[in-house]
This record gives C-alpha cells, structure tokens and sequence, in this order.
C-alpha cells in the first residue's frame, strides 16, 4: 500500500499541472500571477535586493506609541538613527536580501522558535523622478511587522503601528530628484507569539498591544507611485444579491491649499470593453475627502464562481487630475446562508456549496510571515490539487499576495484578523463566558474602545476590511476563533455593528467555536438583525470544533453504521459548520524542504530546525539497516504523512455523507517548525503524501465505501454500506455497481443495482446498507464501486481497502507470563499455549509494570537456557522501567525516553521494517490505517544502545529533535531479549475497539511466542 518516490514526485507534478489548467479557465493568462501595476506607478522598489541588519543595541522599550487615528504630524516625532549613525546604513553593514524578508529569516535559530527583538533596519537606493505641481511622490507598502518608520534621505515620512497591513509613506519633500535617494524602513519588534496563540498581549513599556506573530520584518509589494493632491483615496465594490448588481463606493480626498470642483469618472470594464460607466460631479473644500456611492446595473455579466473566476477592473478617476485613479480586480458573486431555522445551507450564487477548508495559521517559510511569488501560487494550487474550495486565516490574516491569487484561481477564503477579542476584553487566556441568558441588549451602545489595546485591535480590523473588501474570494469575516464572550459585553455588538457598517455584503460571524459551543452571534448581508445564542444553544449558526476524538489515526470505531457514526449531525435548522476537525499531526517532509530551500538559495527562519531533523532521521535509518524499507529520508516523511491524509481523507467523506454538513474544516493546513504539525502541507505548501488520497475524497460526486471494519482475520466479515456524494448529479434512477479484487482480477458484488439519487440540494444518498463482505482473501481486499447514469456512463466510483490478517496458532510455545490474568486466559483458550513455570519456558512474556524478582529470574533462564523474553508494555513508563532494569543487569545502556504526545496537532508515531515479529503482517511502513494505534502520551520511544542490538521499530514525536527506538532484539547469553516500545498489544488482544486493531495485535503475539520460525 505505500507510495513509491517516484510515484509520489510523478503524481504531485502531474496534479499540480491539472489544477493550473483547470485555475486558468475564465481567466487571462496574465492575470494568473502578477497584478496590474497601481495608478501613477514609477518603480517595484521590492525588485531589487535590499539590505537588512539587526541594530541590537538600538533602545526602543520606552517608545511613546501611536494608532493611525492618533498619529501627530510626523516633524513632532522623534528621529532615530541607526546606533552609530546614519553612515552605517551602507554596504558595509548588515547583508543583502530579497523581500520579503525578516531578522528571524536570518539569525541563528535552530528550532525555529524565537524573535529576533528590537531595531532592524532595511534600506536600499533608489532614483526619484521629478515630482510634477500639485502631485505627491509616494512609497506604498503592502505590509510589515511590527512598527515602521521610513525614512527617505534621514527624513522621517511615515510612521505606522498596525502588524501586516498596507500603509504609505509621502516622500516628496525628502527627495533628491534624479539623483540616488535612500530608502531606510526601521522595524521595531517587541516580540509575539512564535506559535498558533492569539489571545494574549504584548508588552511594550506603558503599552500592551494585541498578540501577533512574532517576526519583524518586511513584505515585498513595495511600490513607488505619483499621485496627485486630489485624488481617489479608497474604491470598493460590494455585490448585491441580484447577478448583475453592485454598490462602487470611492473616497475622493483633496489635500491641496484651494477648493476643487471636478468630475468622477467610474468604470466597470471587461480588459477594453466598458461595461458599465458612471460620472459624478464632486465639490470639495481643502483639506476636505467624501465618500461617494454608486448602484451599478451590468449588462450580461458572468459570475464569479470556482470553476470560472471571472474577474473584472473596476475604476475610479479623476479626469482632470492625472496619477489621481485607482483600479480595483473585482467579481460579480453571492454567496450566503439561507433557509435559517428550516433547511440551512449556504450557497453560492444562489446554488448549494459545502465549503471543504483547512485552518491556516499566517505562517510562511522564508521570512516565516509572508510568502514569495512561487509559495504563494502554491498556496492556491496545492489546495486545489486536494480537492479544497476555501481556505481559513486563522487568528492572522491573509496575505495580500494570496488573497489576490485566490480571486484569479478561484479559491474562496474566511478571513479572521487574529486577536479579534482584543476588543471586547482585555483578558488573556481562554475566557469563561457565563451561557446566554436573553434578553441580550444588541445595541452596542456604550462599546467604544477604551484602552490602548482595543482601540488598537479595532483600528486593525478596520484597516483589514478596508483592505479585503472587494475580493470576491473573500465569503465570511469572523472576528475571533474559540473566545466564548459574554453577549451582556457591549463592546461585542458595538464591533459587529461596526463591521457590518463597513461592509454589509458578507457574513459576519462573532468567533468560530468555543469550549462549550455557546454564545455564538452573527450577522447577514445586508440584515441589521445580529442573531444569536436563545439560551437553549440554538442560534442558527453552529459552529463545533470537533475533539470528540483525539489523536492521529482513524479508528472502525469512528463509523458504527449509517445512524451512528462520528460527527453525524440531524441539524437540519442551523448552518453545520465543523470548525476545526481534531488534526494529525505528522512530521513535515525534512527533506522536500530543505531540498526546496537549497535549489532556491533561501535562508529561512526555520531551515536549521528542518536540517537537524533531516540529519536524525537519516542517521537513524542508516545507523540500524531501514534502507531497504525506507531508501531516503523522504520516503519515510511521505510514508508518516500518509497517516494524516488518509484520517482526513475518511473525515471529509463521513462528513459529506451527512446531507446536514454545510462546512467542512481541517486543523489544519501549514505546517511550522513550532507547534503547529496536523498541517497537510508544509511551511512551503508542498503536499505530506499523495495529494490524490485528499482529492479523492474531495471530488464534487463520489462513491463512499464505509466498511464496519477496514482490519478483519481470515474468517471474519463485516457489514458494508454505500454513499452517494451527489453536488452536481441530476436526481433520478441510476446503477450501482460493486466489485472486489485487483484490476487483473475482480470479483463482482454487485453488476447492477438499481438506485435513487435525490439530486437538488441533497447531497447525500444511502445506495446500499449492510451488505455483508465475507471469505474474503488473506492480505488486500480492493473494493470499487461506480454509479452509472441511464446511458451507462460512469458519473462517480469510490474505493476502500480491507486488510485480512491470517492468524496463526503457536500451540508448541511453553509461556512464562506475568500475573495478567487476562492474557493468561487469551494464551490457554485462544492461543493453545502452555502455561509454565520460568524453568520450563521457551518464551517468557511481560507486561504491565515489572515485578523485579521475576524479571531477573528470566534473565537467568534466557541467558542459560536459550529461550526468549518478550516485554510488551503498557505504556512508555512502563517500557522505561523494564529498560532500567535491564540496564542494571548490563544488557543494555539507557540515556533517554521519549515521551508520545496525544495531542491532536502535535501527536506521535511509529515505523517499522520486515521483521520476524511483524511475519504476515504490514511492514517497511508506519503504523496507519491498518495498526489504528491510537495515539497518546502512553506512547513513546527509547534512546538505547546494545552490542548486537537490532532494532525493528522506530518512533517519532512532535515537538521534538529525536527519533527513539520502539522495537529491537538484543541478545543475552544464549537466549534473546525483544522489547517494544508500542503500547496496546495485550489490551487490544479481547478487544475490537482497543488501542490497536485486534487482528494485528494477536498476529503479533503469535509471532513473538513462535520467534523467527514465524518469518
């Protein structure tokens, strides 16, 4: 069942090709990856290199601070130069760079995990123009972190506080027309979160800011544009439900000395073609800016949608004023929630849509805040590739880069600001809201922002907005991820309606699922009414982050039969949304990674961390013969990520074969060197493991296959049952189809079944229930099935697999067991074995926690007599202890342990290689689908050594640099010691729904009662 190297590179290409094809549909081949340069644009200042240098010893604690709203003119604030003056900023100092960039980007930091704080310095020189009467020279930023200060020539022109959101800087009085001017951008970074935590603060003197990542450094997007004293300062377009209506909303702000009467020219165009054009007679006072607004009707429009991203220019102008426009991509689309209270579902452009996302944590390899051109297209590709339809910004935002890409590529997005509950609390740390208890007063009145850190928070979420709101892509904002905020708050419904005010056209959820599921308040487009939580936990917005079950792995236990299954929801009233679904959590792909980084000569915060890892990881194969299972590091990392594509693979299809599902989430998307390990791609947005495991499941119509069991022993059977998925299927009769076995030869279950599909909004259907699989084969079953429509053509199919274990009698064993009286009765009964003193054992089993006298007892008999001891422990503690003991008697030396970890977005695993104590079982593999080991901290690995050891099994954990031995052999005298690591054997042994699947764990023991013979 694995993946081949070259299977998996052949693959990956080939998909990724398919899904820029079918992006590119609808859309100009020049709009795939650059946009159209801004009105009154000169130069790309982020085209050439830069120079960067960390100023340590450059004071910034006791800074005075400014919001965009508060900030005095810039000839009040102080200056800084550079520690040592501003002649330092020349070649000499500092090392040149590619934006984006960041001082993380640079400095030692092996695990990936630190901020680099304080002073760092970015500059550059550049040619100004002349600059023409009654025009302004400007740079405009797309974003940095955290404060900056542009400095032209020594001369301070822009100061801004917000992380990550675009700013400029008017450089017109600091400049030496036609001669060599320097660009400086001071970046202060007082520190942040190097995690996924959005809820604390940051301290910074008398201030305490909202959390945010922890980079400081500078985006790319840098332009130098003329523009003119009067000008269009802001231009959006907001849909209308109707297809072919929009409301245009530009500012027009006259910053010259004198009056000013003119006209406003807008214009909706299709490349040349005008489609839509209205002029607007505008009066302004100096120094005065009014917005104004448009309905705009369009003639025979295409709509936004996936599949064809149609994309139009919108344009203001002022045309008496040159370099005074600006130009926006924009798309004609709707997208809501409807039948509230009755039949909820959302929908785009008035047809049903089941969003399939994934939460993305605003972390990027590089500069590890922003991607460059080619990760960035990778972003909207990879996710394509797997089959996705959205994407989240969880508790950071979009990339402008990004969301731009999306819009062309046709990929929607859920926007989050991060630390949106800034606003409405000061609290850090999950907060304990009381449940709501109505009436709730939703006014908002006595709201405002008080404190530094709310006012700052809700200047973010406003520049946000400001930012995002005419991409098309961009469907919900939410304001705050698991926050349970109390609804007596005020401040909660002052943001909502604020941001309602802002742009009406959106869904406006509060936050996305909390620990209780509970206070939930959202708003639709253009609805005054802010709905939420009854007080019987009933809003019509229900929003679960689903850790029912933790850990890595999938589990038979997770589908019982179509009535009774994980995450089956009969809320039919609410919007069904599946927050963040668990996670499992894999090691990234070390390899791909730093071989990504090599061939394109970038340094990046987290590189030293995926190199160490790289090294462990070979070493470990190398030092204990894994080549021939695992022939590079990367087919290992491939063969790990196969754990987390299939668990999330069967976590998209059980999902979809509930009609009442409406979104679908996986925690998560990125990986980071951090913390954040359940991702399905890595930092660089390169895929775990074979895309199409996802995609698969991800496809609009499919067949889902639910055996009851995907482990059976020989004999054994299970009920099968088949779903329908049916987004784009007309309803009506149709034939299913079932067979098992190879493409060379297969059986059939079924020919010809006749079925119903529902069609319309139903997207589920149950073809067939029960169906029993019987005397199937020892080793793969391969089951396919198609659905066929009234002419014969196949319109959807699906696949499983079921793994038959053949079982073995080890009726010649004499066992010494410890005192576990259930494994003594599965050895008499089930097993056949013989029951003896040590003395007379061949094979000596332990387990759970050690009984020292008896332990060293066997040792005696091993060493003299020949036979072998078997440790199968509980847990790592317990393997721990065995292994002290057997330091104590010299058969080994232990220098450390290595603990598991349950935790969904962390999480563990094991590997294993062909080895007598896996004889008929899956080997030179992880443990997937078919071990089910359920992952926990009683897990873990050991750092051991031995002469003549040869280990079999290895383990791996996040976070952490070690790779730890779970399973070897060591010799002892004349007899054998075997000791694993992986818990759950015995248990599992009587047990369907154990830590391991059943068949396995019985296979396994046989093999270690009848020893190498069993190979």
């Amino acid at each position: 069942m694995s993946i081949s190297r070259r299977e998996f590179v052949v693959g990956t290409v080939a998909t990724l090709a398919a899904a820029k094809q079918r992006a590119a549909k609808g859309a100009a081949p020049s709009k795939m990856v650059e946009q159209a340069p801004p009105p009154g644009f000169v130069a790309d200042l982020a085209a050439a290199s830069w120079r960067l240098w960390h100023d340590a010893a450059a004071p910034w604690q006791n800074d005075v601070l400014y919001l965009p709203e508060d900030t005095p003119a810039l000839h009040t604030l102080p200056v800084h130069p550079p520690t040592g003056g501003w002649d330092v900023l020349d070649n000499r100092l500092g090392r040149e760079v590619r934006l984006p960039a960041s001082l993380e980007q640079y400095a030692t930091n092996p695990l990936g995990n630190r901020s680099v704080v304080g002073v760092g310095w970015f500059w550059r020189s550049f040619i100004a123009p002349a600059v023409p009467p009654e025009q302004r020279l400007v740079v405009q930023f797309r974003g940095a972190r955290l404060r900056s200060e542009v400095y032209v020539n020594r001369k301070l022109c822009s100061y801004f506080l917000l992380t990550e959101l675009p700013f400029e800087a008017d450089i017109t009085t600091a400049i030496q027309p036609g001669k060599s001017n320097t660009l400086a951008v001071r970046i202060t970074n007082p520190g942040g979160t190097m995690a996924w935590e959005d809820w604390g603060s940051i301290g910074w003197g008398n201030y305490q800011i909202p959390d945010s990542r922890g980079i400081g450094g500078l985006d790319a997007g840098i332009n130098l544009c003329l523009r003119n004293l009067i000008e269009i300062s802001d231009l959006w377009l907001l849909n209308r439900p109707e297809p072919n209506k929009a409301t245009v909303h530009a500012v027009v702000r006259n910053a010259s000395q004198k009056p000013w009467q003119g006209q406003l020219a807008l214009t909706i165009r299709d490349d040349a073609r005008v489609l839509w054009q209205k002029d607007i007679s505008v009066s302004l006072a100096a120094g005065q800016e009014q917005q104004i607004t448009a309905e705009a009707t369009v003639a025979n429009i295409v709509r936004w949608d996936l599949d064809h991203p149609k994309l139009y220019t919108l344009e203001a102008v002022l045309p008496d004023r040159p370099n005074s426009g600006q130009r926006k991509n924009v798309g004609f689309r709707w997208f809501t929630a409807t039948g509230i209270g009755s039949n909820a579902m959302l929908t785009l452009n008035d047809k049903r849509i089941v969003l399939r996302s994934a939460i993305s944590w605003g972390w990027w390899g590089g500069s590890g805040l922003w991607p460059d051109k080619s990760t960035a297209l990778r972003e909207i590709t990879a996710a394509q590739t797997l089959g996705l339809n959205c994407l989240q910004a969880h508790r950071n935002l979009v990339k402008e880069a990004v969301i731009d890409l999306q819009d062309q590529m046709g990929l929607l997005r859920y926007q989050e600001p991060g630390s949106g509950q800034s606003v409405w609390t000061d609290a850090q740390g999950y907060q304990t809201a009381p449940p709501t208890k109505p009436p709730i007063n939703t006014t908002g009145v006595g709201g405002e922002p008080t404190t530094f850190r709310q006012k700052y928070e809700w200047a973010k979420i406003q520049a946000m907005i400001h930012r995002d709101r005419s991409h098309p892509s961009l469907v919900i904002w939410c304001m705050q991820n698991e926050w349970a905020g109390d609804l007596n708050n005020p401040h909660i419904f002052r943001l909502l309606r604020e941001v309602h005010q802002l742009d009406p056209s959106r869904i406006l959820v509060l936050k996305s699922g909390d620990r209780h599921y509970w206070n939930e308040a959202y708003m639709l487009p253009y609805d005054q009414t802010i709905y939420h939580e009854n007080g019987q936990r009933y809003c019509g917005w229900h929003d679960v982050h689903g850790n029912n079950y933790g850990g890595i792995q999938w589990r038979d236990e997770y589908y019982k039969n179509p009535d009774n299954y994980w995450m089956r929801s009969t809320d039919k009233k609410e919007i069904v949304m599946w927050g963040e679904i668990t996670g499992s959590g894999v090691t990234d792909n070390h390899e791909a990674i730093v071989q990504r980084y090599q061939r394109d000569g970038k340094e990046s915060y987290d590189l030293a961390y995926h190199r160490n890892m790289l090294n462990i990881y070979d070493g470990f194969l190398q030092r204990w013969g894994f080549r021939k299972a695992f022939a590079t590091a990367s087919d290992l990392f491939e063969a790990i990520g196969t754990i987390s594509y299939f668990y999330n693979a069967r976590v998209i299809e059980q999902l979809r074969i509930c009609n009442t599902t409406d979104y679908i989430v996986l925690s998560g998307w990125e990986s980071t060197a951090i913390d954040n390990f359940s991702g399905i791609v890595d930092n660089l947005r390169q895929f775990k493991a074979d895309p199409k495991i996802l995609a698969h499941a991800c496809r609009r119509n499919l067949v889902v296959l639910k055996p009851r069991r995907l482990v059976l022993e020989t004999g054994e059977s299970t009920p099968l049952d088949i779903f329908a998925v049916t987004e784009s299927l007309l309803g009506g009769t149709y034939t299913l189809a079932l067979t098992e076995g190879t493409d060379r030869k297969r059986k059939a279950l079924i020919n010809a079944k006749s079925v119903k599909v529902a069609g319309g909004n139903v997207f589920s259907n149950l073809l067939a229930e029960g169906i029993l699989l019987k005397n199937l084969p020892t080793g793969y079953s391969q089951l396919r099935s198609t659905l066929h429509n009234a002419v014969g053509k196949m319109v959807a199919d699906g696949t499983a697999a079921i793994l038959v274990v053949e079982p073995i009698a080890p009726h010649r064993a004499s066992v010494s067991a410890t005192a576990n009286p259930a494994l003594q009765q599965y050895l008499t009964k089930q097993c056949g074995a013989a029951l003896v003193a040590p003395e007379h054992a061949t094979v000596h089993l332990h387990t759970d926690a050690p009984n020292a006298a008896l332990f060293a007892q066997a040792l005696t008999e091993i060493a003299s007599r020949g036979s072998r001891l078997a440790i199968l422990p509980a847990n790592i503690d317990q393997a721990a202890a065995y292994a002290k003991l057997l330091a104590s008697a010299g058969v080994l030396r232990l220098t450390g342990l290595q603990q598991g970890n349950g935790t969904p977005w962390m999480s563990c695993w094991y590997f294993i290689r062909k080895h007598w104590v896996f004889a008929g079982l899956p080997a030179d593999c992880a443990l997937d689908w078919r071990y089910q080991l359920h992952a926990s901290d009683a897990c873990g690995g050991l750092q051991l050594s031995a002469g003549g050891m040869d280990v079999f099994a290895g383990f791996g954990s996040n976070p952490g640099t070690q790779v730890s031995i779970a399973g070897c052999t060591i010799p002892h005298g004349k007899g054998t010691v075997v000791l694993l690591t992986i818990p759950g054997i015995v248990e599992s042994l009587e047990n369907i729904n154990g830590p391991i699947t059943r068949p396995i764990s019985r296979r396994m023991l046989a093999n270690l009662l009848i020893g190498p013979a069993s190979a």
